[in-house]
């Protein structure tokens, strides 16, 4: 099992249209079940910043999920 953590962001030069900035930050918690399979939970938010100030959340809000690597 492991816990995870993420930041990504993205400055005005490589945002497009009429945004400032765009952030992506959250938290993963993960435990295998069986042999490459893994059941997760996380947090995470999602915000993007236009010229005008305003701050648009993009996404807000928890997960769950199974990931299966072959």
């Amino acid at each position: 099992s492991r816990v995870t953590t993420y930041l990504f962001y993205a400055p005005h030069v490589v945002t497009l249209l009429d945004g400032q900035r765009f952030f992506d930050v959250g938290v993963r918690a993960e435990v295998e079940v069986i042999r490459n399979s893994f059941l997760y939970v996380g947090y995470r938010q999602m915000q993007a910043e236009l010229d005008n100030q305003v701050k648009l959340n993009v996404d807000k809000g928890a997960f769950v999920g199974m990931q299966i690597k072959f």
